[in-house]
């Protein structure tokens, strides 16, 4: 039988059911609303660690500008200066804190 096309499948049969598209809507959304938060986060934290090293790095210019990288704490006796010098940030990466009692006349 020559020069006869085959049937196409009506419409009817190639519409997809509507429940399955839904599902796949919601999924396709839940997928999209991800990647939306996945990006806010990882930009949250770029910039909350941009701020860290920004604020780090002008207490340190204010340190050595200022305070000529002199910085004075009140302690109640040795055991609690120990303790104050121990939470200075910068003694985690090497830094020297000494620690002086001050005498007042």
């Amino acid at each position: 039988m020559r020069g006869q096309r085959p049937k196409r499948p009506s419409a009817s049969r190639a519409k997809a059911p509507e429940a399955e598209v839904v599902i796949h809507g919601d999924q396709l959304f839940t997928e999209l609303r991800e990647l939306i938060e996945s990006c806010r986060s990882r930009l949250a934290r770029s910039v909350n660690r941009e701020l860290v090293l920004l604020y780090w790095r002008i207490g340190t210019r204010l340190a050595k500008e200022v305070l000529g990288g002199v910085c004075l704490f009140e302690a109640a006796n040795l055991d609690e200066a120990l303790e104050l010098a121990a939470r200075i940030p910068v003694t985690r990466f090497g830094a020297v804190v000494e620690i002086r009692p001050v005498v007042t006349r």
